[in-house]
């Protein structure tokens, strides 16, 4: 069941992701534009933790999308480890990234704890979601 939560979910967060590093609503302006002409050092810094953590968390989603199809790379133990190493790194490198623009540039850390609190809500009301009784009713009570 985790793997079909992940594999729902690691779509959207990609998609946020690249939607953020593309857009231009960050305090300076977009990342490839003004604010690498007048943050340069933080900016590269932000791109590249950006970028290394979404090529990471591309890469764990293809992993989980292989496993789709050869069920038997689930329990082999040393392709799950690879896969969480790899989605870990990408996770570490965003919050990296998102930690030095707000400690360098935004100075906001209220509006960074609250949206970490709406993401682990978000994951719990998801897994409960999904592991719900009413959802899986096939189930003997134990």
């Amino acid at each position: 069941m985790s793997k079909t939560l992940s594999i729902i979910l690691q779509p959207f967060s990609i998609t946020f992701i690249l939607l953020a590093l593309i857009t231009n609503q960050w305090d300076c302006g977009g990342l490839f534009t003004t604010c690498l002409q007048n943050y340069q050092t933080l900016s590269i810094i932000l791109i590249l933790f950006l970028c290394i953590g979404i090529t990471l968390l591309i890469i764990a989603f293809i992993l989980d999308l292989i496993t789709i199809c050869t069920e038997t790379l689930d329990f082999n133990p040393s392709y799950a480890t690879i896969r969480l190493i790899v989605l870990l790194i990408g996770l570490i490198s965003i919050c990296i990234a998102i930690s030095s623009y707000t400690i360098q540039m935004k100075h906001q850390f209220s509006c960074l704890m609250c949206t970490i609190g709406i993401v682990f809500s978000v994951q719990v009301a998801l897994i409960n979601l999904i592991l719900s009784r009413c959802i899986h009713r096939n189930q003997s009570n134990i």
